[in-house]
């Protein structure tokens, strides 16, 4: 299992055709792999560091004491577990119920950092929020205008800035 202290990781799965879905980003104090420790199964998915990333690496003996030793490690993976799956339900209806500008709005939500001025922010491309939403950059790029003309973000060169987090938060609601 590793655990991201600095970075960003994608986790992603691509067709032979090269079509690829991009299913999360992961940041500081995130983690991944612990699936294949639990049941020994491998994933489907590949994991890219998309900058500057330092994991912390966890050996299969190391995970299993933990798990036997510490009660309080095996309630954080099942919280970890559970997460995740309440993720890709949520994914799963959005991709098949929403429209283009709620799939956006709940994938910014998700990737959101807290910057140094205090505010949430968004660092990556249109491009990468397409393979999030599994939209068109060019649809994402209608939709993020719109968003912006509207007053809930703003897009500077590589960024985005949500400037208004409980309009887009019930944007994102769609059941």
């Amino acid at each position: 299992m590793y655990r991201v202290l600095r970075g960003t990781v994608r986790i992603s799965t691509m067709r032979v055709d090269g079509l690829e879905m991009v299913y999360a980003l992961l940041g500081p104090g995130e983690c991944l792999g612990a699936s294949s420790l639990i049941d020994g199964d491998r994933m489907p998915q590949t994991a890219e560091a998309l900058d500057d990333v330092r994991l912390q690496v966890l050996s299969s003996a190391a995970f299993s004491k933990l798990r036997e030793r510490h009660r309080v490690f095996d309630d954080a993976l099942l919280r970890l577990l559970s997460s995740r799956l309440r993720m890709l339900s949520a994914h799963m209806a959005n991709a098949v119920l929403a429209d283009p500008p709620n799939r956006v709005a709940l994938r910014l939500l998700e990737v959101a950092h807290v910057a140094p001025d205090g505010g949430l922010h968004v660092s990556i491309t249109q491009a990468a929020l397409a393979l999030l939403t599994g939209a068109s950059r060019q649809t994402v790029n209608k939709v993020l205008k719109q968003l912006e003309r509207k007053g809930l973000i703003r897009l500077t060169y590589r960024r985005i800035e949500l400037r208004n987090i409980d309009k887009l938060k019930r944007m994102a609601e769609i059941i």
